[in-house]
Formats: C-alpha cells, structure tokens, sequence
C-alpha cells in the first residue's frame, strides 16, 4: 500500500483511530482530520477546511456529521473528493442511517470507475491488504 493517502475524517474517534493505526501498518500514508488534534482542520459544515484535507488523497475514511440529516454536509464533500481525485471513499455506516436513505443508496451503487460496489460496512482495511 505504499505510496497511497488516505484521508481519515473523525481520526481521533474510535473507528478513525484505529483505521489511522491499521492502515499506516500496511504502509499507506494517513492524513488525519478532525477538528482539533489532528494533521489538518476539518468540520463537516466549513467547507473550507475540505480542500486542504483532501489535496493529494486517492482514499477517504468517511465518518458522518452528528445527526440524521447529514446530506447537506456530506454530498458536497463526496462530490469535491471525486472533482479531486479521490477514488474510493468508505462511509462508516450508522444506526441512524434509514433504509433507503441517500446514504444507503450512495454506497451501493457500483462505482463508475471500477465497476465494485463499496457497502457503508466495508472498511479501508480491507483494501489495505489486498493492495499489499
């Protein structure tokens, strides 16, 4: 996995920890962002703070804003990251995302680059080995 950046929204979080420690063991280089402590500012509704968190990331370990309507923050942000040349985002599913919901849907449709589907449950750590 070497020589790939994976951006890591919400990395001083439980999942984004560890995803953080899993994938810099397979090699890749992580940019964590969070609101504070990590390698760059990001909030989910400053839109600023996105463009600089993405710069140079070919993976995005996505965890949702706080609260059921997400959409607002979270397509825009989906749609710089493939502007930007990102090419494969993971959304850390949720018990608050409904059935059918933009975010279900948005993470099983087949991607247009690859034609693999990526579930909300599939994590990064499943590519990190099989790039390997």
């Amino acid at each position: 996995m070497s020589g790939v950046r994976v951006l890591v929204t919400g990395a001083t979080g439980t999942t984004g920890s560890r995803v953080t420690a899993v994938a810099r063991s397979a090699g890749a280089e992580v940019r964590t962002a969070s609101r504070h402590n990590s390698d760059v500012p990001f909030d989910w509704h400053a839109a600023s703070t996105w463009p600089s968190a993405l710069e140079g990331c070919g993976r995005v370990y996505l965890v949702p804003p706080p609260g059921i309507d997400v959409a607002p923050a979270m397509v825009p942000f989906i749609e710089l990251a493939r502007r930007s040349g990102v090419e494969r985002l993971v959304l850390l599913s949720t018990s608050v995302t409904p059935m059918g919901s933009w975010a279900a849907g948005w993470c099983t449709r087949p991607s247009q680059r690859t034609g693999r589907t990526i579930r909300c449950a599939e994590t990064l750590l499943v590519h990190a080995e099989r790039d390997r």
